[in-house]
């Protein structure tokens, strides 16, 4: 009998060539079932393996081609190969035969945001948006859904709703990471940097996140760099450019100084 519960303990425990084994394993014993093949698509996915992960990925979609979970894992494996067609098919699918799966909302709106990077289309802006709320509007403290609205907002909107959602899973290293970018972009790197380093804290391990610190931590020295530079450079104008009082104050005491100067010259003529 099969066990994907085993394999989905693998995948999220990050190991991947476990679950990938143990995968392929259940497979020989039940080849068409097509949890299991999705799960292996997972697995292979998580490697970068994308072309054995979205060929497994077909599979189980041809097996399976009306279950949800199925279609949305099949969108989420696409995404991360960068094959965003078959992704929002997938995902449009998905939310045509469940329009009530949260989930399904949230991969149709990364599926359209991801196509968005090669668009400046204002229709596919507005489907990832739309698709985002309506995930939103499902499951309000749903944080994924709220991951992917900020997706969708730009400056202090976006960084609000990684606050609002942090503020439910504080501890989700993926909304802080997408926080500190948001952050970053509205010209934090201070800020942004602290959140990074509290996550290092727990997490000094980690390659990406540290690299991620050292970038944000990089940006935030230009930014006081440049700071300092600016002041400087204002304070070096206020030197070169007297203010009106400073100027009217040194006319009056050249005139004091040229009427001094007449008065001891007509005095000196007169002593003669």
């Amino acid at each position: 009998m099969a066990e994907p519960d085993r394999v989905r303990f693998l995948i999220n425990a990050d190991r991947l060539d476990e679950a990938l084994a143990e995968a392929h394993r259940q497979l020989a014993a039940e080849p068409q079932n097509a949890e299991l093949e999705m799960l292996a698509a997972w697995a292979l996915s998580n490697q970068g393996h994308h072309p054995d992960a979205t060929a497994a990925a077909d599979r189980a979609v041809a097996r399976a081609p009306e279950n949800v979970w199925i279609l949305t894992s099949h969108a989420r494996v696409m995404r991360n190969a960068d094959r965003t067609g078959p992704a929002i098919i997938s995902a449009e699918h998905a939310v045509a035969i469940a329009p009530d799966n949260v989930t399904a909302w949230i991969e149709l709106s990364f599926a359209f945001n991801q196509t968005r990077r090669g668009s400046s289309g204002r229709a596919i802006n507005t489907k990832a948006e739309a698709a985002a709320l309506r995930a939103v509007e499902l499951a309000p403290d749903n944080v994924w859904a709220l991951n992917a609205l900020a997706a969708n907002r730009r400056g202090l909107q976006a960084i609000a709703v990684y606050e609002r959602a942090l503020a439910i899973e504080p501890e989700n290293l993926t909304l802080k990471r997408n926080y500190a970018v948001a952050l970053r972009q509205m010209g934090r790197a201070d800020d942004a940097a602290l959140v990074l380093r509290e996550e290092l804290k727990s997490a000094p391990a980690d390659d990406a996140l540290r690299n991620q610190f050292v970038a944000t931590r990089r940006q935030a020295s230009r930014n006081e760099v440049a700071h300092i530079l600016d002041q400087a450079r204002y304070e070096r104008h206020v030197v070169r450019q007297p203010t009106p009082w400073v100027t009217n104050t040194a006319i009056a005491i050249i005139a004091v100084i040229a009427i001094l100067a007449v008065a001891i010259a007509f005095l000196v003529a007169h002593l003669h």
